[in-house]
Formats: C-alpha cells, structure tokens, sequence
C-alpha cells in the first residue's frame, strides 16, 4: 500500500454518491460500534536538556553501583522534575476539544505532559491530521494555538471493516493510505486516482518538524500511518496487519494440527512422553475399517520400538480417531514410522527387531516383509507445514519442572501478598478465571493462597484460542509461578491513541500506584514508526524505570524478526527500547536434563554430549524461533558495552550462514523506511544499536486452560511473564530485606553476568535462522556468553536471589516508601498517646524502624520542588 496525498474531507453541503457513501458508513460504524470510544493523544515535550537529565537520572537509579541506586521517586516528585509549564498544559487541554469541535473536557495526564481526548465520532479524529497539515478548509482553526511543546499527536485506528468490500469509486477517506504533503514517506508518484481500499485506516501519527519548535508556528505538521513496513526495494513485507492488529507471542498446537484432508493417512504427532497416532475414516459416517488391530513400529535413536494396538484403542475426537502412545524416551528423535494391518497368524518380533518392516510400493502403501501384510507409512508434519518421516516427542513443561530448570524454591514464595505484577494485553484479548482456577488446582496450589485478578482498563470476550490464548497463557504462567502476589490484567483498548505500547506507558505512568513488574507479550515491527514516536515511547518508559517499575517484553517469535514470518531482519517497537528487559526462549536439548541423569537413559542411549537447553526453534521441532535483532533507532546502552565488546571480539560472523553461502552477509540490509527507503546496513547497527534479547527463559510446550480446553504453547510469550514471575518473587526478597524494587533490571543483570557468569545458563546451541513458515538461510547463532539469540543466558532464581543489589549506605536523606503499606497508624492526639510516644524506648524502637526502611528516592538536591504539594501524602515530613 504505497502513500497517497491527503484528500480534503467532504462538506456537508456537497451532494452525491460520494457523500452518502460516507453517510452510510458513518451510520454503519456508529451502529456497529455504539460502545467503541475513540481516544487521540496529544503529547508535549520537556525539551531535550531536561529529556537527557531525566534519562541520566534513570540509569543512576537503576545502577548498583551509583549513590542514587534505588532512590525512586513518586509519582508527584517526577511531575515536579518534569515541570511542563502550567499554561502549556492548559492550552493543549482547550485546544484538542475545539480541534475535535467537542465539548468534552480533556484530561490532562498526572505529569502534565500528555492531553488524552475521548469521543465518539471515529471521523473527527480522522479529520484532526487534515486539520494539522493545513488542508481542512471546511472548518475553521479553534480558538487558540498549540502550544510549541507540543509536538506530537496520535489518533486511533478506524473501526475493523471500515473499507471492507468498498470498490475503488467508492473508497473514500479514511479508507486509503494518506501521508501529508510535507512527509518524506509520501511517494510522489502515486496519485488518488490510483487509490483502492485495500484496508481499514491505521490511525494517524503526526509530529511538528524541529523548526517548527523554534519559533515557525505556521509550518504544517507532518502526518504517517503505520500501515506497511517497506522492504529494502519498495517492496512490502508480510507484516501489513500490524499497524492495525499488534502481533501475540505464542503459538498453540492442538492434537489435529496438521491433519490436513488427507483421507486416511497415518500422522503421529509429539505428546509428553510419547506420540499421539492419527487417523481420519474414509467415510466418517460409517468409520468401520477392514481392520481389527495394527502393529507400530518405530524406530528412535535406531532402536526399534513396536506396539501392538487394537481397533477400539482408538477413540473418535470430531472426524478423526486418535489413540496415545506412551513408554518413549522423550526428546529423541523418532522416525521411519510404519503401520502394518492384521496378521492371520502373528508373532512377536525378537527383542530389537523390527515388527513392521514395511516396503512402500505406492506413495504410503506397502507390504509388509516379515508377515506378508498391508502396510502403511505414517507421516509427521514440521513446523513449517511440511510432510516428514520423523517428529520429536516433547514433554509437557510443567511447574516442577520450571522450578528445577530455574532453580527455584517452590517455599520462596510463600507470602507474595504485598507483591504486584501485571500483564499488558490489546487487541481485545480475553481470559476466564475459571480456566486460571483450573490449572493451579491441576499443579496442586492451594486456592486459599490466591489472590484475585483485578482488571485495569479492557477486557474482551473469550471464544476461542484467538481470542484468549495469549491473554490465558500469560495470566496463567506469571500467577502460577508468582502464586499469591497480586496480579493485574491491564488492557489497552485497541482504538486508545496508538492502541499499543505508548497508550500502555501513557495509562501506567498516569496511574497513582501502578504493579512494580509488567510483563508484554506483544509486539511491532520498530521499522513502521517514525523516529519521534520511538523518542516518545522511551521517554514514557525510562519515566517508569524512575519510579521502580520493571517492564518485560517478549523478543519475538520469528528469528530474525520479531513480527512476521519471513526472513526479513526486523528488529521490535518495545523490545529494542533500552529501558526494558528483552526475553527469548529456549527449550530441551536432544541430551538435556533432566533425562541425561536417568539410569533408564543412559543405558539406552549413552551419555549426553551437550546437557542444557538450546534456543527454541522451528528448525528443532518447537512452534517458533526465538527473536534476536539489533535496533534501528537506539543506540547501544552503557550497560550492554562491555557483554557486546566480548560477543563482538570473539564472532566469526555477524550474521552467520547457516543453511549456504548464497547471500552475502557484509552487504546485508534491513528494511528502515523513516530512515533511508533503500534500507539500511545491518553491519554497523551490530556494532553500535541497542541488541536483543537481555536473557532468555524456557519458551515450549505450556499447558494452558482456554475456554476449558487445554492447548500447549510455544513462545516467548511464555518466557517473559515467566521471568515477571522471577522477579516478583526477587522482589518480596528485597521488600523483606527492607530493600527498593528492583526496577529497571538490565543494569544489575549485565554486572551479575560479569562477575557472576554462573547465575547464568549459558545457552550455545542454537540459531535465529528459521520462522513460523521458512527456514532461513542466513541467522544469528549461539555461543559463549551474550548473543542475538538468548541474550545472557537463562537466569538462575537461586542464584540471582543471593545476589540481589543493595543500595549504597548514605544518612544524607530520608527515603520515600514505594511498597504499598497494609495500613495506616491511627493518629494519636490525647495526652495519654502523647506521653506514650515520648518513651524513649519506644523512640528508639522508631528510630530503628526507620533506619532500617528503604532507601529509594532521588536526593533532594536532584529534585527541583521537594515541598509536600510535590510528594505523596504518605511522607513523612508532610
């Protein structure tokens, strides 16, 4: 979809097709969508001397080793140091109302630095980027000017089916891609003449250009919609939903997948502990067969393995019938699997020899060599979709096996009452709590224990794994790991400004007492946003890294690329952003714990060569490949330097060929539309950006209750609230030990791995080279210490939890409280109180307390207004 100029919107004195045609979907969308409110946010900036000062605030308070380690601030004492001036913001307040021509008062968020405006009406919002590049001339400018803080603007996507079915003479606004005059991203060889509804409006994303902040009011703005990332040659990739539908981390596999209309054709597929064997009837009315029992045989790891199965051991799911098949070593590969049918007269094979010998003479069909019978072959399909002789049984993850692979105490923690988390969910996802009750009764967790889930902002309505599959997934692994802390699910309505991580950010920083770990199991692709947005979606986190609150985010499932299912190197919106902690998966090697130490094991197959976990992939038999990328935008942080010196010094490739030797890798480029429509060299964003992930955790085979249906995932959508999970728990430690929130993590994990290698798994089997459907020729590969593919390693909770930081020893101040107290004192005023509390005793006791309190706010001299107006109620000096 190339961009197109802006098209005047209709006046309502103009007549014909074309404006009843807008009528009509007026009254379609507002029908549809009588509920749907539609916000547009209107964002001013603290300039950059202050914008810096905030972010070296934020890396001193998130470094062990600075002074200002852990001395966060509140929500009120970070609106002081942002000072956006008063009447900035209340020009911004009154003008987005009259913009919108609505009486609806605006809100003004927390830190004065952000205008959300709510309606109804989808095409006023439309209409505001007409408005901003100065082609609305059917409506007068209201009253005032913006503010020149002001500087950013985001409206929200139009309604889903907008522009479905609409024919090209019909495809009016907000149906075609528009980009304003001024744009760079507008193609000048495209006309409107040549525009056709190829999908619903992305929402608007308009900025000021620089000059415009020094002094230039008039200069129009310029507008974008993040509908399509441009490959290298103007071509567009895959990923054209995604300005619309944020990507879900985490793919489901149910016993049928892949099934395919085959006719009866035999498939086996992984389960724990063995293979599920399938079949579809010919005729599945009447599914009587010809046959009354079978015999299997297998071979894995070239053991022979047979098994004798009758007919009703099968047992009918839908149109197809399906029986189990247990008693195999799991994790090792299984192939050259055949069926033979009915022996007159059978006979046991001998002990390691093949039951089944099975020569095909027709596509699957055979005779079988030992016992003259018919036989079949059967199929497995891999994750790219394609037919194969072999499968790997896979091993259902469960939460012991969890606590043993990341070293956990199940005993740790007990008492998580005073811990918060929370998962961000958009696009409308859903969960049930009954099918959260039915998985921790099912790993045996006591139900007093649990605390209940409180919803913040949206919440959708579940049918199936579509609509509640990631939202299950991720409620289900971080309660069930972090059992009794207090979780939140905050959900993002898809039509609140950008629908997506900013309106997260936005919604969490204007929140009095947010959750302290988010864990993201979504993503983008960073290459659809302009450079402004990116600016402003770092400086909405590294507000929440000042405040002590941890943000997770789930680095992709596609290899390379963190959205879409090509080969394409596309780093993540959220993931590449330097004030957030970046987790991959991995999964069970072929020789991985816990079956290496088995007896049973070993002496069937040896001893195993490479114990330990290996970087999730489609190409070793999971549902995805774990994501690792460099950023476009962000430069790499002082954090990371000296764990990408080591992987930079000591790789021999970057990327490397996995596959051949057809591309060559020096001149490779990715797609950065806002930066150079030719690409850009992937080279030097190795050597300088911002690199993902920071750490990985196990990422396949998920148990998850959907709607009362149990599916398994694969994802890094289960690695990241797993590891939110890890760090509530590190969390209480730190709140027992009267310790700060951990808040931003990178810092202290980067020096953890530094002096402190063995806190980590280290994972150096693996590559990024494969997606959902492709395996790719070029990738990134794993190795010793930091890589692209599994960051740092798989961090050990046991380990980590002896190493927890401590802030640095200072009497200069008196920190603020960031853990939520259970209550509060009752005030004391009678003479009795009085004299009580003057006993020495217990004003030592005081003292005591306090000295042992948490350190974790900003020193005074840091802060520009530290009198009460600018601190919580809570302090104690107000």
């Amino acid at each position: 979809m190339m961009p197109l100029a802006p098209m005047a919107p209709l006046r309502p004195s103009q007549t014909g097709r074309c404006w009843i045609f807008l009528t009509l979907v007026h009254v379609y969308v507002s029908a549809r969508d009588a509920k749907r409110n539609f916000s547009v946010g209107l964002f001013l900036t603290p300039g950059p001397k202050r914008e810096s000062a905030l972010a070296s605030l934020a890396a001193a308070v998130s470094d062990p080793t600075s002074p200002s380690y852990g001395h966060y601030v509140s929500q009120s004492e970070l609106a002081a140091h942002i000072a956006v001036a008063p009447a900035a913001s209340a020009a911004a307040a009154a003008w987005l109302p009259a913009a919108l021509n609505v009486t609806t008062p605006a809100h003004v968020v927390a830190h004065g630095d952000a205008t959300i405006l709510t309606v109804s009406d989808f095409f006023a919002t439309y209409d505001l980027g007409a408005l901003l590049v100065g082609n609305r001339s059917d409506a007068a400018a209201p009253a005032g000017d913006l503010p020149l803080e002001a500087n950013l603007l985001l409206t929200p996507p139009a309604p889903d089916r907008l522009c479905h079915n609409r024919t090209e003479a019909a495809c009016r606004k907000p149906c075609r891609w528009h980009v304003s005059n001024h744009s760079k991203e507008r193609n000048a060889t495209n006309t409107t003449a040549k525009a056709a509804c190829k999908g619903d409006f992305a929402g608007w994303i308009c900025w000021r250009p620089a000059s415009a902040t020094r002094g230039k009011k008039k200069e129009p703005w310029q507008c974008f919609e993040p509908g399509d990332v441009l490959g290298v040659n103007d071509t567009k990739l895959g990923v054209s939903s995604l300005g619309r539908k944020r990507r879900r981390r985490g793919r489901a596999r149910s016993f049928v997948d892949g099934l395919g209309s085959t006719g009866s054709k035999f498939r086996a597929l992984p389960r724990s502990s063995g293979i599920t064997l399938i079949y579809r009837p010919k005729n599945a009315s009447h599914p009587k067969e010809s046959w009354s029992s079978l015999e299997l045989t297998l071979l894995q790891n070239d053991f022979p393995v047979n098994r004798l199965i009758q007919h009703e051991d099968f047992s009918a799911h839908h149109d197809v019938r399906l029986v189990d098949i247990p008693g195999l070593a799991n994790l090792r590969p299984v192939r050259e699997m055949f069926v033979c049918f009915n022996a007159a007269e059978y006979s046991s094979p001998a002990p390691g020899e093949k039951g089944c010998r099975c020569k095909v003479e027709h596509e699957t069909k055979g005779r079988d060599e030992r016992l003259g019978r018919e036989c079949r072959k059967v199929w497995s399909t891999t994750p790219q979709r394609q037919e194969s002789g072999g499968l790997l049984p896979r091993g259902i993850q469960s939460l012991q096996a969890l606590y043993s692979d990341l070293e956990v105490d199940p005993e740790d923690g007990r008492g998580m009452r005073d811990s918060t988390q929370a998962v961000g969910q958009f696009n409308d996802e859903a969960f049930l709590e009954a099918d959260v009750e039915h998985l921790h009764r099912e790993y045996g967790l006591n139900p007093a224990l649990r605390n209940e889930i409180k919803v913040e902002g949206v919440r959708g309505k579940v049918d199936n794994a579509d609509t509640g599959g990631e939202g299950s997934l991720d409620l289900q692994v971080i309660t069930s790991l972090a059992f009794g802390a207090n979780t939140t699910w905050w959900g993002v309505d898809p039509h609140s400004m950008d629908g997506f991580m900013l309106a997260y950010a936005v919604q969490v920083n204007d929140h009095p007492e947010p959750p302290l770990v988010h864990s993201i199991s979504w993503g983008d692709a960073e290459a659809l946003y302009p450079p402004i947005f990116i600016q402003r979606l770092d400086y909405e986190l590294l507000k929440l890294a000042l405040r002590g609150i941890t943000v997770i985010v789930a680095s992709g499932d596609n290899g390379n690329s963190a959205v879409g299912t090509d080969c394409d190197f596309l780093p993540d919106l959220a993931g590449t952003s330097p004030w957030v902690t970046s987790v991959g998966a991995t999964m069970p090697s072929l020789e991985s714990k816990p079956y290496c130490t088995a007896r049973s094991f070993q002496e069937q197959f040896g001893q195993c060569v490479e114990p330990g976990q290996v970087v999730c992939s489609t190409s070793e038999g999971a549902l995805i490949t774990s994501s690792g990328y460099f950023s476009i935008y962000r430069s790499r942080p002082s954090y990371q330097d000296r764990a990408l010196e080591v992987f930079l010094s000591s790789s021999e490739c970057l990327p490397c060929h996995v596959r051949n030797d057809s591309q060559h890798v020096d001149h490779l480029e990715i797609p950065c539309q806002h930066v150079n429509r030719s690409g850009c060299p992937l080279r030097p964003l190795v050597r300088r950006s911002r690199a993902a992930p920071d750490v990985a955790l196990p990422g396949q085979s998920y148990p998850t209750v959907v709607n009362k249906s149990v599916l398994s995932f694969d994802g890094t959508s289960a690695s990241a609230p797993a590891l939110a999970a890890l760090v509530s728990r590190l969390n209480e430690a730190q709140r027992r030990a009267g310790r700060p929130s951990l808040g931003l993590l990178n810092p202290w994990l980067y020096q953890v791995h530094r002096d402190h290698p063995e806190a980590f798994l280290d994972v150096v089997v693996g590559d990024t080279a494969s997606t959902e459907d492709h395996l790719c020729k070029v990738g990134f590969r794993a190795g010793p210490g930091w890589d692209p593919t599994t960051g740092l390693g798989v961090p050990l909770f046991s380990r980590l939890r002896s190493l927890l930081p401590r802030p640095v020893p200072t009497t200069a101040e008196e920190p603020i409280q960031t853990w939520k107290a259970a209550g509060r004192l009752p005030r004391l005023t009678d003479p009795w109180s009085m004299f009580v509390l003057s006993s020495p005793i217990l004003l030592a006791g005081v003292w005591l307390a306090a000295r042992q309190r948490p350190r974790h706010r900003l020193r005074a001299p840091l802060l520009e207004d530290t009198s009460c107006e600018a601190r919580d109620c809570h302090h104690p000096s107000c």
